[in-house]
């Protein structure tokens, strides 16, 4: 494989250029070692190392960001014959690089890498796709018609499908969870553990145990009263209550009271907390709170539309989710936010939560893991981790002679 290599008198030569015509791909891991590992089993011996860097990425399950090596390689499928066999003059090497990628350390400082865009689609190929996936949609359709019309139900064999209904899952839920769950055991046997294990993917909690584990800095995302900022304060009391320090910024703050309530809640918590407009803002309080583990970000409530500031790669984004919806409106809030590719759901108003069958729809639904849980438990108002095993016995209670 070749690859830019690092001495120990001197740092690691600038990589070769690829060339304007040569599309590059991206391969992340841990560590350089890995990276390069799944270079050669996802390239092959001849890849075209570009370029290493390190990122720092977020983690939705342990809530707090991590470090990762990224290994830019040159497409072996978009090179030129010539280059491919340059590459593979110096695949003999693949031995001593590998060893000298796990012995030295990583030290490459973080630089852009450019990549060349995709070729766009024709107006007839993207013509084309859009009517097969109309036709497989209408086939689809055609097939649930049947069922429908024979008396068929497609969640007979599921072995979940009774207790789901009890906790008010919809239909449409059900089915696609049944449909999943039929796929998953090809045949065979569908145990109630098999379609827990199953409904576990899809249900999913964090890592983290407690708040003591939270950093890095989250951005907490939403409509007009979600309880974005409900949230945020009442995790910052928890973690100063737990001997963490967090930052608060107010990013566009929409009116008096809400400036008034996060100034009372900096006096109250011993929380510093930055207004901010933009991204200079941003940067500045970022500086100014650099000693703090964690940085909770509250935003204005866009909806659909773009940020005064945006989040950076290594936040988490936490879209807030108020359950006291009906599935409507939270299909509803899930589209409008889409373009904010959250990484996890924060849900609000869980002492209106009334049936757990609501939260299996949205996590379907939504395909993410969820972060925060906020409403009254014992009379108070507080913030708690989502963990995944809690969640499913929220849901289906806890599993026969198992007790947590």
């Amino acid at each position: 494989m070749a690859m830019p290599t690092s001495t120990p008198n001197g740092p690691r030569p600038q990589p070769r250029p690829a060339g304007p015509d040569v599309p590059t791909r991206v391969v992340r891991a841990d560590d350089l070692a890995q990276a390069l590992a799944r270079v050669r089993l996802t390239f092959g011996r001849d890849a075209l190392v570009l370029g290493t860097r390190t990122v720092t990425i977020s983690d939705p399950e342990a809530l707090r960001p991590r470090t990762q090596v990224e290994v830019t390689v040159a497409d072996p499928s978009a090179q030129p014959q010539e280059r491919v066999a340059e590459a593979g003059s110096a695949a003999g090497a693949w031995a001593q690089a590998y060893a000298e990628a796990k012995s030295a350390p990583h030290t490459d400082e973080p630089r852009d890498v450019d990549t060349a865009p995709a070729a766009p689609l024709a107006d007839t190929d993207v013509a084309s796709r859009v009517d097969r996936l109309n036709e497989i949609a209408t086939r689809v359709r055609g097939l649930a018609s049947r069922f429908d019309e024979q008396g068929v139900d497609p969640t007979s064999d599921y072995p979940l499908a009774e207790a789901l209904r009890a906790q008010g899952t919809t239909e449409a839920t059900i089915r696609h969870l049944a449909g999943s769950f039929r796929l998953a055991v090809r045949g065979g046997d569908p145990t109630v553990t098999a379609a827990r294990r199953h409904l576990s993917r899809f249900v999913r909690g964090t890592r983290a145990v407690d708040v003591s584990q939270i950093g890095g800095e989250h951005w907490f995302l939403g409509r007009a009263g979600a309880g974005k900022t409900t949230m945020l304060l009442y995790l910052a009391g928890a973690m100063v209550s737990a001997g963490i320090r967090a930052g608060v910024v107010a990013l566009s703050p929409p009116h008096a009271g809400d400036v008034q309530r996060l100034r009372g809640a900096e006096r109250a918590l011993g929380v510093p907390v930055h207004f901010v407009e933009d991204e200079d803002g941003l940067r500045r309080a970022r500086s100014e709170l650099s000693d703090h583990p964690a940085l909770l970000v509250d935003t204005p409530c866009f909806v659909g539309q773009e940020l005064p500031a945006s989040p950076p790669d290594h936040a988490q984004r936490h879209l807030v989710v108020p359950l006291g919806e009906d599935r409507e409106l939270l299909r509803g809030h899930l589209d409008a936010a889409r373009g904010w590719q959250a990484d996890c759901l924060a849900l609000s108003q869980m002492d209106l939560f009334p049936r757990p069958g609501r939260l299996v729809d949205l996590a379907v639904e939504a395909g993410r893991p969820i972060s925060l849980l906020q409403g009254r438990q014992g009379g108070g108002l507080r913030v708690r981790i989502a963990r995944g095993e809690s969640l499913m016995n929220a849901v289906l209670g806890e599993p026969a002679g198992i007790r947590t």
